[in-house]
């Protein structure tokens, strides 16, 4: 999420990426604090545990439809 987990700058708009870069750099708070947010996030939603759950969830539906075809 813009500006809570970091931020989003258009494709090819160099500017755009200098002038968030300028602001990131210039605000120590800021940094600290998307960088947590960012941080649980990833251990929140991207954690080798949450993701196997994930995967395992995947190919269970998987198999139920597959049976379902038989």
């Amino acid at each position: 999420e813009h500006g809570v987990h970091g931020m989003i700058i258009p494709p090819d708009d160099p500017r755009a990426l200098q002038d968030a870069l300028l602001h990131v750099l210039a605000d120590g708070e800021l940094r600290q604090t998307m960088g947590k947010a960012a941080r649980q996030r990833v251990e929140h939603e991207f954690s080798l545990p949450v993701i196997a759950k994930r995967v395992r969830s995947l190919y269970e539906d998987l198999a139920v439809k597959h049976r379902k075809q038989d």
